[in-house]
Formats: structure tokens, C-alpha cells, sequence
């Protein structure tokens, strides 16, 4: 049909309501059963995508393309640990901008970057660094085992305790919302103040 043109609407979810001036998307959501897939463990800077035409919370990632789209309109990013139950009260949780840390482009072991707030079994920091791991084959992760950055070391952390993703090596504690149990599940939000 000569002159027109198709546009292609997409179901999301979107968060107004848990941090007041806020708007978040949510573009993946994995529980902790699920870590074995391939969408689970596959970082942000590949286009695997499941379920992406219907938001949940266990199995749940949109394609890089539509990534792009949204984080082109974002600031920022969050991780929350098990949102549907605790919605966000900052325990278990990091926030950072894109500009510190784009987890779309980020590919490196262990650097340093600055997170705007970032809790680990409420051991917290704000405006402060803390090391990521991200490659072709690892998801963005946070070792709290290490020390480096200015949100070094957790006491009591396992070795090589992987938080906010890459739970595939059984490298993660209960003690955590994201990994406390096989329902649990680590929310990935991108977004900014409105």
C-alpha cells in the first residue's frame, strides 16, 4: 500500500510508582531456576531475547534492538532483587547512569565504575565505585568477594559470589533477594528522573 506506513506496538513494563519522579522499563527479568538459560546467562552486549512479547518475572528479556530503543531514551539503570514482593526499599539493589556504566557497551573484568547507590545485603554505598564483569560470554555481574574499588569486599561473602547476575556456577548466597531461592528473581530496569 503506496503511502502508508506500519507501526509495531510492543506490551512492556513500565514502573512509575516505586521511586516517586521516576520511570522505569523493564527489559529483562530472570528467576534463579532459570539461570541455565540461554537468555539468563548471555551478557547485554548479545540479542537473545525470550518471552519478549510477554513481561514477567521468570523468563523475561527483550531483543537488542528494542534495548537500544529504550535505553536511547534513559538515563540510568537499576537492578532489583525479587521487585514483585519487595517492590523497592534499596535493600539489594544498585543504580548507576549510563554514562558511568552502559551495560549495552561495557566489556571489561573487574573495573571500577561509579554506581549512584548500591546495596548488597544491606552493605551500601552512594556516589561510590564498584567492580562489574561483563563479556560476549558472561552477563553483567558484581563479585562482593573482592576488594578494588571503593564497594570492595562483604564480609561473609563467598568465593566468587556473583550478585546481580551470572548465577550459573552455584557462586551465590540465600543471604541475597536475587538468589535466595529458586523463585527469586533479579529485575534489569532502564530509565530516568521525569
Amino acid at each position: 500500500m503506496q503511502g502508508r506506513s506500519e507501526c509495531l506496538l510492543y506490551e512492556m513494563f513500565c514502573d512509575f510508582n516505586s521511586e516517586p519522579g521516576w520511570a522505569w522499563t523493564l527489559v529483562m527479568s530472570q528467576s534463579l531456576k532459570r539461570r541455565g538459560e540461554v537468555f539468563a546467562k548471555d551478557s547485554f552486549l548479545g540479542i537473545v531475547f525470550k518471552k519478549h512479547r510477554d513481561p514477567n518475572w521468570e523468563r523475561y528479556r527483550i531483543g537488542g534492538s528494542r534495548m537500544r530503543i529504550v535505553e536511547a531514551l534513559s538515563s540510568h539503570w537499576r537492578i532489583t532483587c525479587d521487585f514483585p514482593t519487595h517492590g523497592v526499599d534499596y535493600r539489594d539493589y544498585v543504580r548507576a547512569t549510563f554514562k558511568n556504566l552502559n551495560p549495552l557497551k561495557y566489556n571489561a573484568n573487574g573495573e571500577c565504575r561509579e554506581m549512584e547507590y548500591i546495596n548488597i545485603r544491606g552493605h551500601n554505598c552512594t556516589q561510590c565505585t564498584a567492580a562489574w564483569w561483563q563479556t560476549k560470554s558472561q552477563q553483567l555481574t558484581h563479585f562482593s568477594d573482592l576488594d578494588g574499588c571503593q564497594f570492595g569486599k562483604i564480609a561473609g561473602s563467598l568465593a566468587n559470589e556473583a550478585n546481580f547476575g551470572g548465577y550459573w556456577k552455584n557462586n551465590f548466597s540465600s543471604e541475597f533477594r536475587c538468589s535466595s531461592k529458586d523463585t527469586s528473581n533479579t529485575n534489569y530496569w532502564f530509565g530516568g528522573r521525569i
